[in-house]
């Protein structure tokens, strides 16, 4: 008897044990909160951080429209990219954003979250499954971007059932995650190479070699590519041609680096810079683990 209660011991023990392993190997969240109140998301600790105050434009009918504020936060933790973004615009320029963005094989409809309509868009190939939000309030438009490998994930569907927006009011925070205002997010820049005519540019950045089949290999996986916008002073001066730039893809799922081969005037390369850094992909993985790669993108503009 005395064996038998020993042994039932031994095993609460090592059950305990697991279970605490278990809970620390999990990776840790925090609450991102916008610093009006209106929104808050749990997100991944370990994250890159983007913010720029003038943004980008993106024309729509005989309108252009400003997405200033700039505020993008992207993470892959679990298998799983998590991505929001958030810019001062309104509404129609958020459709006119999502509309530069859609995929034809696009499942797109509409949910609500409260009061709150929802602009939800599914894109699944074979190679992945990712799930776009957009909404709005008066004066701020907001995206959230979840994709896999594999349909929907557990990190995933944490992150789009955190979600709390209140539209000019103050979000409540629940106490499953610490608080942390976008203001209080620690940035990552990301370098910018822009001299295209340097003749040390490609041994200082030189591409991979062409990728050889390797079943430990995941190739990377680009699952939402923007289209980068005209701008008026572009479209005036008749400028056209293609923006081609060195984009870095790194294992933590966000744009690190872009260093630029081609470039156009009149504003065409900040919004070329701007298309590649908003790229929502899936890292190379290398034996299940991610790493970082190095890709040629390019952004063409013709005026007819």
């Amino acid at each position: 008897m005395r064996y038998k209660i020993y042994y039932v011991l031994c095993f609460c023990l090592l059950v305990l044990a697991s279970a605490n392993a278990s809970a620390q190997d999990k990776p840790e969240w925090i609450r991102a909160v916008s610093d009006n109140g209106e929104f808050s998301v749990e997100v991944p600790a370990e994250y890159g951080f983007f913010a720029d105050k003038n943004g980008f434009t993106v024309p729509a009918s005989s309108n252009t429209y400003e997405l200033r504020e700039m505020r993008m936060f992207n993470a892959y933790t679990e298998k799983t990219l998590i991505s929001f973004e958030s810019y001062k615009a309104n509404k129609a320029a958020l459709e006119a954003l999502r509309q530069k963005e859609f995929a034809r094989d696009a499942k797109v409809s509409e949910t609500k979250l409260g009061d709150v309509k929802i602009k939800q868009v599914v894109i699944q190939t074979p190679a992945s499954y990712a799930v776009k939000k957009y909404f709005s309030s008066k004066n701020y438009v907001y995206i959230l971007t979840a994709a896999s490998r594999s349909g929907e994930t557990a990190a995933m569907k944490r992150f789009f059932d955190s979600l709390i927006f209140t539209p000019n009011g103050k979000a409540l925070t629940s106490n499953t995650a610490k608080a942390v205002a976008f203001a209080d997010l620690k940035g990552t820049p990301i370098e910018i190479d822009s001299s295209p005519n340097d003749s040390s540019l490609k041994d200082k950045n030189p591409l991979p070699p062409p990728p050889v089949k390797d079943e430990s290999i995941s190739n990377l996986v680009i699952v939402s590519k923007p289209r980068a916008s005209y701008t008026d002073a572009a479209r005036q001066n008749r400028e056209e041609g293609t923006v081609k730039m060195r984009v870095t893809f790194s294992k933590d799922g966000r744009v690190s680096k872009i260093s630029t081969m081609q470039i156009l005037k009149e504003g065409l390369l900040r919004q070329s810079v701007f298309a590649a850094i908003r790229i929502k992909f899936l890292p190379q993985e290398k034996d299940g683990e991610p790493v970082t790669v190095t890709k040629v993108i390019e952004y063409s503009f013709d005026i007819y």
